[in-house]
């Protein structure tokens, strides 16, 4: 957006109305002394689009808007060095130090923090920030403002680990194009959890292993709530939004699936995989659920490969513990780091089953 160009009112009652949370849209006219009776939220938007802001209420609304839309989904990628004493730290401190050039394309490298103690393999955690113009019909919106935290785990013998946490899946990437750019390919190799590595049979494969090992011991699979699929590999699509077309398992079949996987069967040995598979089905994202076996908690993690190139990434779309007296199922807010930490060993599992298919 020009910021020397005052949205519309257009623009202004598209992002209220669409973009924003019922909550915040009252607690923000509240603190400009505004108040609706039970409006809707439309009839909000519409007053609001009249009332003249300033920069600081425009931001507001922008950054919210963008949160409201993004979720955190957990990717990673894996770096092999064959140089002696190759440390993923250094190279981008150093890189940091003189970011001037990567300045001119929009990123911002934060400092690092190793937030590992004793003995623990060395692990630091970082950010990024960076600028991307998203050209558009609401103007308020065509400069997004990205941020994205990851962890480097030094695997030893000049393996590195990374993970990104973003708050979009093309976070990931941006975070896998940054470091790909400071390496030495000549002597660095990256490998991410692709699709493209994967053959029809393993995609099925990959996705009922990863329901078998999912969380680990603490935690036992109870049921299979979404499965998508392509017809075919050669749709080529951008980041955010192609992958909600993909089409979607019936209800009915997805039980099929839950039962054959509960019983210990095989996912390509159910009769509607098996005709899936037969019409050049591929399938590119399902949603588990397990339950804690020494905690009343429910948790259902998405595993998904999005964009182009399709790579792997985690998030998790519901979190519920179960009370004590009604035995009845509550949604509650995960702590941030119990919600990366569990995605991050769903991650992990995953890379563990992928690196069986295709090695």
């Amino acid at each position: 957006m020009n910021k020397n160009n005052y949205p519309s009112p257009f623009e202004i009652q598209e992002v209220v109305n669409s973009f924003l949370k019922r909550n915040f849209v009252d607690n923000f006219a509240h603190e400009m002394g505004i108040f609706f009776m039970n409006a809707r939220q439309e009839d909000i938007a519409k007053e609001l689009s009249h009332v003249m802001f300033d920069i600081n209420d425009i931001n507001t609304l922008r950054m919210n808007a963008y949160q409201t839309t993004s979720k955190h989904a957990l990717s990673g990628f894996t770096l092999h060095s064959s140089t002696v004493n190759f440390s993923l730290q250094d190279l981008y401190e150093r890189v940091r130090d003189n970011d001037k050039g990567l300045v001119s394309k929009g990123y911002r490298l934060n400092s690092l923090i190793k937030i590992s103690k004793g003995t623990e393999p060395p692990i630091y955690k970082g950010s990024i920030e960076y600028s991307k113009k998203k050209p558009g019909r609401i103007e308020l919106l065509d400069e997004e403002k990205g941020f994205s935290e990851f962890y480097f785990v030094d695997k030893g013998d000049g393996e590195w680990q990374v993970e990104v946490d973003g708050n979009k899946s093309s976070d990931g990437k941006e975070v896998q194009k940054l470091i790909s750019g400071l390496i030495d390919k000549h002597t660095t190799s990256v490998l991410d959890i692709s699709m493209d590595a994967l053959k029809q049979r393993t995609t099925i494969e990959f996705f009922d292993e990863l329901a078998k090992i999912g969380l680990g011991g603490n935690w036992r699979f109870t049921d299979v709530k979404h499965l998508a699929f392509k017809r075919g590999r050669d749709e080529e699509n951008d980041d955010e939004e192609e992958d909600e077309n993909g089409e979607l398992i019936e209800k009915e079949q997805l039980t099929g699936i839950s039962q054959a996987i509960l019983a210990g069967r095989n996912l390509r040995d159910d009769p509607f995989v098996l005709q899936y598979e037969k019409e050049g089905c591929v399938f590119t994202a399902m949603t588990y659920e397990f339950e804690s076996s020494n905690t009343p908690e429910t948790v259902q993690l998405r595993a998904e490969f999005k964009g182009s190139p399709k790579i792997f990434e985690v998030s998790i779309v519901s979190y519920k513990v179960t009370k004590d007296l009604i035995l009845k199922k509550e949604s509650e807010t995960l702590a941030p780091e119990k919600h990366r930490e569990l995605r991050s060993l769903f991650w992990n599992n995953a890379k563990t089953v992928y690196l069986q298919l295709v090695e």
